[in-house]
């Protein structure tokens, strides 16, 4: 992630680039230099945006930088189709690992394992310190219930990921929690539907390989679970979904009492990440646009997210919360028990009363107003 300097300069950089665009809309390094501006500033879909209009003026760019962007972009926003498009057209132009590790996780992700292993191994061909391709063979081993290999791949992970980058794929995928909701059909009697949904907690590449350890391994993988959370929360403390995880691998372990205090910082973490991220976004685009009348349609887009990602947040709330529960039977003391139901309602509080005002800059926060008062 870039650091605050850094995100300063991008900025400048955008406001400069869009400058010179308004007096020549069709200058082709400007609208690829600012589509990597916005794309450093981790903005979506402005950089999609200009990349493709880079895209359009260019004949044939023979960069496949470009395609590798818009690659990972298109992994972002969770359209996988055009994901591997996009990392296929960067292949030719350039073979490279990155491309190739692009391709295996947009297929990964639409289902198709062997394309994905055989995509993954040609990346690790290009590249084998590439500590996210080791992750994603051991996904894709693990899928394929190749276990003794999927765990010699994890620990060429945990070597090598230390070497690279925390941004690009290895931020990417994470843990998801499947759900089953029973829907009653009022227009037949006696009958209910069943409904799947799912919950993403995201937490990056090494929370999803530890995932899918407990879900493939239970037991037996807890103890490489525990190791890869551990590690993703050496290098971001407040990834709640690596704590969720962390608790699940603590409670096949029998830990109980030390599964709910990561649950204690699931529930901290879910909505303090929402607000710092969206304050952090809110703030970037008033940096980017305070002087630009079209800055209303980019931040109205916003705006509509807003409520669907908080909604995302209170269904994260709900599941810490229920573990905890799970846990309560199992505990010795009721302190415990009665400090999660206190922070449980107090985070659905604060949630509620959050609003896209109350996160603008300058907005004061919740420990500031409660001084006040």
């Amino acid at each position: 992630m870039a650091k605050a300097n850094d995100s300063s300069d991008f900025v400048g950089a955008a406001r400069a680039l869009r400058e010179l665009l308004q007096s020549g809309p069709r200058h082709r390094q400007a609208l690829a230099l600012l589509a990597e501006s916005y794309y450093r500033l981790h903005l979506v879909h402005p950089a999609v945006e200009f990349f493709l209009k880079s895209i359009d003026f260019l004949d044939q760019p023979r960069d496949s930088v470009i395609y590798l962007r818009l690659g990972e972009l298109m992994l972002r926003q969770k359209n996988y189709e055009e994901a591997h498009k996009f990392y296929r057209k960067s292949l030719e132009y350039a073979i490279t690992s990155e491309g190739w590790l692009g391709v295996a996780v947009s297929l990964y992700r639409l289902g198709n394992l062997r394309g994905a292993l055989e995509a993954a191994m040609a990346s690790n061909e290009q590249d084998k310190d590439r500590g996210e391709t080791w992750g994603y063979l051991a996904l894709c081993l693990l899928s394929t219930d190749r276990v003794g290999e999927a765990d010699l791949c994890t620990r060429f992970l945990i070597k090598n990921l230390r070497k690279n980058s925390r941004g690009g794929l290895a931020a990417l995928g994470g843990a998801t929690t499947e759900k089953t909701v029973r829907k009653i059909d009022p227009d037949v009697l006696l009958a209910d539907c069943v409904e799947i949904k799912y919950i993403d907690w995201g937490g990056g590449l090494l929370v999803e390989v530890a995932d899918t350890y407990l879900c493939k391994k239970g037991h037996y993988g807890a103890q490489t679970a525990k190791d890869l959370a551990e590690m993703a929360l050496h290098e971001c403390p407040e990834n709640a979904a690596a704590h969720k995880v962390l608790s699940q691998a603590l409670e096949w372990q029998g830990q109980s009492e030390a599964a709910l205090g990561e649950l204690l910082s699931v529930m901290r973490y879910v909505v303090e990440n929402f607000k710092d991220a969206f304050r952090q976004k809110r703030k970037c685009f008033y940096d980017l646009f305070y002087d630009v009348e079209e800055q209303h349609e980019v931040v109205h887009e916003e705006e509509k997210r807003f409520a669907e990602q908080k909604l995302a947040v209170q269904a994260k709330l709900s599941e810490a919360y229920d573990q905890c529960r799970n846990l309560f039977p199992l505990l010795s003391s009721s302190e415990p028990i009665q400090e999660a139901a206190r922070m449980h309602k107090k985070y659905l509080e604060e949630l509620s009363r959050l609003s896209v005002s109350s996160l603008e800059p300058g907005a004061l926060t919740e420990r500031e107003l409660e001084s006040d008062l």
